[in-house]
């Protein structure tokens, strides 16, 4: 055990000898313990990610931002050459927002592990696999970009976080019907092409705000897509069965 700024800090190596560590201690831990344990098993050029680079003061950590009370509420480690495993679980119950995208990270990702307070998730462009359980997001969450990876299975879209302004799934091997009539009204992006949905689907209800609607290459889906002349460049569902209807009507 150390000492950190008069606080008890539990060093990761010690934590992770026992298997048991889950969400209820994660309240008892230093935000600092935290962000080592979710680094814990990162990789960067070869060796283990050094989030601190000996730096004891947290707001000098790579990426890391913190509010007035010193918690932290964004971690940006885009673009950081990464590899290995996403654990969501260390996350910091005060984080908002996470970029991880453009790196080369593996593994399934847990999405029900994401703090309560969070409201951007940037995950595109790695090599994540898996199952997507988009049904207990945080409530709070606008957007959430998940392209660009390798997660497979069906996904329920009904069940959104209210508001939700952009969705991106594009570029996986996500697979299944569609059921577009329960999404946010909030939404104005959704990203679902390339992949290997199927089945009729109904796009009679679709959010009032939605600005982008992307489904192409998903070539055994099915139904009818009315566009306007304002949304017809923007509402794309070509290499699909989805016949695409003209009309001068919103």
């Amino acid at each position: 055990i150390e000492y950190y700024f008069g606080q008890m800090r539990i060093v990761p190596s010690l934590l992770t000898i026992d298997p048991s560590i889950g969400k209820i201690e994660k309240h008892f831990l230093p935000q600092e313990t935290l962000l080592e344990l979710f680094a814990e098993k990162l990789i960067q050029n070869g060796s283990p990610y050094d989030v601190s680079e000996g730096e004891d003061d947290m707001a000098s950590w790579k990426g890391i931002t913190l509010n007035g009370n010193f918690e932290v509420t964004d971690m940006d480690w885009g673009y950081c050459s990464l590899e290995g495993e996403v654990r969501l679980k260390w996350l910091p119950l005060s984080l908002e927002e996470i970029d991880l995208s453009d790196n080369s990270l593996t593994g399934h990702v847990t999405l029900e592990d994401l703090p309560p307070r969070m409201k951007e998730v940037y995950l595109f462009r790695n090599q994540l696999s898996g199952s997507l359980n988009l049904e207990s997001l945080p409530v709070d969450l606008e957007e959430l970009w998940l392209s660009y990876n390798d997660f497979c299975g069906p996904v329920c879209l009904t069940l959104l976080p209210k508001k939700l302004n952009a969705l991106s799934l594009q570029q996986n091997r996500l697979c299944g019907t569609l059921d577009l009539t329960s999404l946010p009204e909030n939404l104005t992006e959704l990203l679902l092409a390339c992949n290997f949905f199927e089945g009729e689907t109904d796009f009679s209800q679709l959010p009032p705000r939605l600005g982008y609607l992307g489904i192409g290459h998903n070539e055994h889906l099915q139904g009818t897509l009315y566009v306007t002349t304002q949304n017809e460049n923007d509402f794309i569902a070509d290499s699909t069965g989805v016949q695409v209807v003209h009309t001068t009507y919103a």
